[in-house]
């Protein structure tokens, strides 16, 4: 009898521990692969849009940072063109570092506004079954994206609603880190100004002067950067041109 109880329990524990392993592998539909894979799939289009933005915010500060003031008020005439040559070419490679940065940080935003903001696209998606998933290595189809019309863990939950949920809350995320990281930025690049004026400028009163000014434009131009870039990062319809792409990447995976 007490044989027989032993037995009874590790069975159960072995039930159920089968039971729980099956469970989480059908609520977790998209696990890590395909998650950062779908990821990329958004973000590596989104890197398109994303650097070119930069770029013009680089020839901006280039061809305006030294504007609306007399850099002869500050250094020596002779200084002057080294000067200019040496907090621009600083600056444009810090924004290079910085446009670099930031696209590096776009897969983890879109799997967060994916798999982790409400509603998540996560959970078993067999109540109701509207899909079957296809064997190793053959694709979802775009007929599984119209089928499955309720929001779960596969990929085809996600296409289904591409332009209702996923892409909106996408661009989002993406616009409100940029947000997020003018202050920072400007701090960044204020810092890289300052390392090469005190190179050419000894008096300190001077220097705080010519830093003023150039702090001054810097943070009016990269302002008009982050407004410019929150009005026409992915506005309207001007990504969905990445969306068959986008699509076919995330319907490969299982």
């Amino acid at each position: 009898m007490k044989f027989t109880s032993r037995f009874f329990g590790a069975g159960v524990l072995v039930a159920s521990t089968v039971l729980l392993l099956f469970t989480a592998t059908s609520v977790n539909a998209c696990e890590a692969d395909c998650r950062d894979g779908i990821s990329h799939a958004f973000a590596d289009k989104y890197a398109l849009e994303i650097a070119p933005k930069f770029n013009s915010f680089n020839a901006s500060v280039n061809k305006n940072l030294f504007k609306k003031f007399n850099v002869t008020d500050f250094v020596a005439r002779s200084k002057v063109k080294k000067l200019k040559t040496g907090v621009l070419s600083a600056l444009t490679k810090k924004i290079s570092t910085l446009k670099r940065s930031f696209i590096t940080s776009i897969a983890p935003l879109i799997q967060k506004a994916i798999f982790e903001q409400n509603p998540k696209f996560k959970g078993q998606c067999q109540r109701p079954e509207k899909v079957k998933q296809p064997p190793p290595g053959v694709p979802w189809t775009e007929s599984d994206c119209e089928k499955q019309d309720y929001i779960c863990g596969n990929p085809p939950a996600i296409c289904h609603f591409m332009n209702s949920i996923v892409k909106p809350r996408n661009v989002k995320n993406v616009i409100e880190s940029l947000s997020l990281k003018e202050g920072p930025f400007f701090n960044t690049l204020n810092s890289e100004i300052k390392k090469v004026t005190a190179k050419f400028v000894t008096n300190q009163g001077k220097l705080n002067g010519l830093n003023k000014a150039l702090a001054k434009n810097l943070k009016v131009l990269l302002a008009r950067f982050v407004k410019d870039f929150k009005a026409k990062f992915c506005n309207g319809t001007t990504c969905d041109k990445y969306d068959p792409a986008i699509k076919k990447l995330l319907l490969s995976f299982p």
